[in-house]
């Protein structure tokens, strides 16, 4: 995988950005396929996806231009007390950069950050929504919009990488933001809820058809005063399934 790109501010809080993207994946194996004509087959998503709609199911690749429009006005990108993020972007994977159908989409990502209490900053409420919308049948299965594809892997906190998948899908989360160490400030909480939808064309299930919801809770611990890095700890639980997140 190579995702690079550059952004230009053009005025305060406002930036456009340019990239390309490449994503490679091949000697796939796929353990639970199982192609017994005498009956004892299972068929796997990977499998049905990639067979029905052309592609291999050993290797595939998409090679891709994308362009993003982003608003951003908040008071520290790795650690917000307040402000938004808007990002629109737009990525063609096009037949002549490498790719086997064209493909066209639409990805957008709102942040913002709510202080709660005018005695400390730390206090507050964080919403997250993002959006990804494509054709059906344009990308291969492993590239499809899928839990926790974003870039730092933390959307859909409760489930597994890749869990739900569909050429369109829509993430929100709430978070709320608490001190613990009130004198140092060095060790915080949080506690949040998300829920994340796809479609699904082999079971015609529309987008907001299927909601699946999880919640969790975490640590702070903060590394660098400065910056406002933090050590984030969490666990999250969803719908048969946990998970734990240790991220910086």
């Amino acid at each position: 995988r190579l995702h690079q790109s550059m952004g230009i501010k053009v005025a305060e809080g406002f930036y456009l950005g340019l990239g390309y993207q490449f994503d490679s994946y091949f000697k796939i194996v796929d353990e639970k396929l199982k192609l017994d004509e005498g009956g004892d087959s299972l068929i796997t998503s990977h499998y049905a996806y990639n067979t029905y709609y052309g592609f291999d199911t050993r290797s595939y690749l998409t090679s891709a231009i994308n362009a993003k429009v982003i608003i951003d006005t908040r008071d520290n990108m790795i650690n917000a007390r307040k402000g938004y993020f808007l990002s629109v972007g737009y990525r063609g994977a096009f037949k002549f950069i490498g790719n086997e159908k064209t493909s066209n989409a639409l990805q957008v990502e709102w942040r913002s950050f709510h202080g709660v209490s005018k005695k400390n900053p730390a206090h507050l409420v964080a919403f997250w929504l993002m959006g990804d919308f494509t054709g059906a049948g344009t990308l291969p299965y492993m590239i499809l919009p899928a839990t926790a594809y974003d870039q730092r892997g933390r959307s859909s906190r409760g489930y597994t990488q890749g869990r739900f998948r569909g050429n369109n899908m829509v993430y929100g989360e709430v978070e709320y933001r608490f001190p613990i160490s009130k004198c140092t400030g060095v060790l915080s909480g949080v506690v949040f809820a998300n829920a994340t939808t796809a479609n699904n064309e082999f079971q015609s299930l529309g987008l907001f058809e299927s909601i699946k919801p999880s919640g969790g809770f975490g640590l702070r611990v903060m590394v660098d005063k400065s910056s406002l890095t933090n050590l984030a700890i969490d666990i999250g639980f969803g719908d048969k399934s946990t998970g734990f997140y240790l991220a910086k």
